[in-house]
């Protein structure tokens, strides 16, 4: 091949491999760089609290949860003697141990005990999971504007107390007798302590959510490391 002085092929095979190595060399290290000062300043989440919903409850048969004898209402305290202090933090330890076997301590009507099981591995994901939803208490936090919630005239702070004259407890109680529901349904709300009655049509949007609103959220911050071990 004929070349000029300067050009690429010009150089030497070691030259030339440092020059194709040092793009995504760099790329690598400012990765590097960007996890750490992010584990180093620590950031915080949006997530719900460590009590769960068991996915038996709903359909979903034979889980490891449900063989584990887990109930809806349980709130799981550590995993492998790892406090938990988010549903956040179940998914990162459960995520994270796919047909692994996982000591796990639960709290239940005032009763602290242990339990075993081992998460199947989510296939489509290569995570780890159990069967279990995060239990969100029906409060609202956000209406989204025009949805069906607003037209209906419900507000922040309202707790939905009933669906169709059914009592419901968390958010998997509302999405399941909603979806149930025919043209309209009926939302009994507890707004300052007064039960109010409404009357909805839901209209499903993008994400599958038929009313337009947002619940009740928890913040976690994240651990915050030093330099060293920001880096590791």
């Amino acid at each position: 091949i004929d070349v000029e002085p300067g050009d690429f092929y010009a150089a030497s095979p070691l030259q030339r491999i440092f020059v194709l190595l040092a793009g995504p060399l760099v790329n690598f290290l400012f990765a590097v760089i960007v996890m750490a000062a992010i584990a180093i300043v620590g950031f915080s989440v949006q997530t719900f609290p460590n009590r769960i919903v068991l996915a038996a409850d709903y359909g979903i048969q034979g889980t490891a949860a449900e063989a584990a004898g887990l109930r809806t209402g349980d709130y799981i305290l550590a995993i492998d003697d790892e406090t938990v202090r988010s549903f956040r933090d179940i998914q990162t330890h459960i995520g994270q141990a796919a047909r692994e076997e996982l000591s796990l301590q639960l709290r239940r009507d005032g009763e602290i005990f242990k339990t075993r099981l081992v998460p199947e591995l989510d296939t489509a994901t290569g995570a780890g999971r159990i069967g279990v939803y995060p239990w969100v208490d029906p409060v609202i936090e956000e209406v989204v504007p025009d949805s069906p919630a607003h037209l209906a005239g419900i507000r922040p702070g309202d707790t939905i107390v009933e669906v169709d004259g059914t009592s419901v407890f968390h958010s998997i109680d509302v999405e399941t007798l909603v979806s149930r529901s025919g043209a309209t349904v009926r939302l009994t709300l507890n707004r300052e302590g007064e039960n109010i009655v409404t009357t909805v049509v839901p209209d499903y949007d993008d994400q599958g959510a038929p009313l337009g609103i947002r619940y009740a959220t928890i913040l976690v911050d994240s651990p915050r490391y030093g330099l060293f071990s920001g880096l590791v």
